[in-house]
């Protein structure tokens, strides 16, 4: 069975040209347009056949070889699919209903002044639109305390000129290429709960790509992006901050005002604290998006001398050796 000649192309027809020639042949012999006629049934059923196998290049490539000097007439030995690769694209047009006694063309919407053919239980529906990806960049406050972000896209959206039907005026429609959809800016506001985690997908649904000739759109996901704040890092639900101290603040201990994700607050630094040692602010971490504990906040103490101190400076800090008696070597070393 030579597929080329039921389309009516030659043999090196691009895509677009086996597609058009589907469109009119099947168009042509449709149940609905020939009133059952039984020999356009049967042109109907070898014309979706082929296009079945030519719309899939590896099947064509396939066929091709394999029907290399064959004669006219031989039948192809690979069986069809129950459906045309891309079918709904290319016949969204019509009402769900599946042609009979063995068909493999499935439809989906009938173009008005058309008839409606019967139902089958189980048969396809118009094809959903693929899921939308774009990142969504926030600060740690922002973070910590959740809202909402406007993020700015594009998605196929039906084609108004068309009326997503893909058609204008008996021909495909020029807006659209047929597709019934076309590329259309988005912006909306987009919520993200508090504590989202970096690399967490956010899904808002409907948002996608619309299916071609009026398929149901697919979703959209929204990626978590957080970028360093300058003075926090995070471990999980963990904030640290560094907690600069003079020996002074360090060895009598002090009140100091210092800055949360909450906005600031007073942290009692107690006597004798040592550089590295954390001092933890209780639950002024990030929150769990999933309703579990918040994390802590921890100040990790620096201990931090003066550049350049005055000759009265040293001598004070002599002084202050020789009161506390505190030999930091002491048992370091055996010399």
């Amino acid at each position: 069975m030579d597929y080329y000649a039921i389309l009516g192309v030659p043999r090196d027809a691009d895509p677009e040209r086996i597609r058009a020639a589907y469109r009119r042949a099947a168009r042509r012999d449709h149940p609905d347009a020939t009133g059952g006629d039984p020999a356009a049934e049967a042109r109907f059923k070898r014309v979706c056949e082929a296009y079945d196998v030519l719309s899939d290049a590896h099947r064509r490539l396939r066929y091709d070889r394999d029907s290399a000097g064959a004669h006219p007439g031989d039948a192809w030995t690979e069986p069809p699919r129950t459906g045309p690769a891309g079918f709904e694209e290319v016949f969204g047009g019509f009402r769900s209903g599946v042609y009979g006694r063995g068909g493999s063309a499935a439809f989906e919407e009938v173009p008005s002044g058309w008839g409606r053919s019967g139902l089958r239980p189980g048969a396809p529906r118009r094809v959903r639109g693929r899921d939308r990806e774009l990142e969504m960049d926030l600060d740690l406050v922002g973070v910590a305390r959740g809202g909402s972000r406007r993020v700015q896209f594009s998605r196929l959206a039906p084609c108004v000129a068309c009326g997503a039907s893909g058609e204008a005026r008996g021909m495909a429609c020029g807006d659209c290429s047929g597709q019934g959809r076309a590329l259309r800016p988005e912006s909306m506001e987009v919520p993200f709960p508090a504590g989202a985690r970096p690399g967490s997908r956010l899904v808002v649904a409907g948002m996608g790509d619309f299916g071609p000739l009026g398929g149901p759109p697919g979703d959209l996901f929204v990626v978590v992006r957080v970028h360093p704040h300058p003075w926090f890092r995070t471990e999980d639900r963990d904030v640290f901050l560094s907690l600069p101290l003079t020996p002074h603040e360090a060895t009598a201990g002090c009140r100091l005002r210092v800055p949360t994700l909450y906005g600031p607050t007073t942290a009692s630094v107690p006597a004798g604290v040592r550089p590295g040692q954390r001092l933890r602010l209780k639950e002024r971490g990030l929150p769990d998006p999933d309703g579990g504990p918040s994390g802590h906040q921890y100040l990790e103490v620096e201990l931090v001398l003066p550049e350049d101190p005055s000759e009265e400076a040293r001598e004070l800090l002599r002084r202050f050796d020789g009161l506390t008696g505190h030999t930091p070597r002491r048992g370091l070393w055996d010399l």
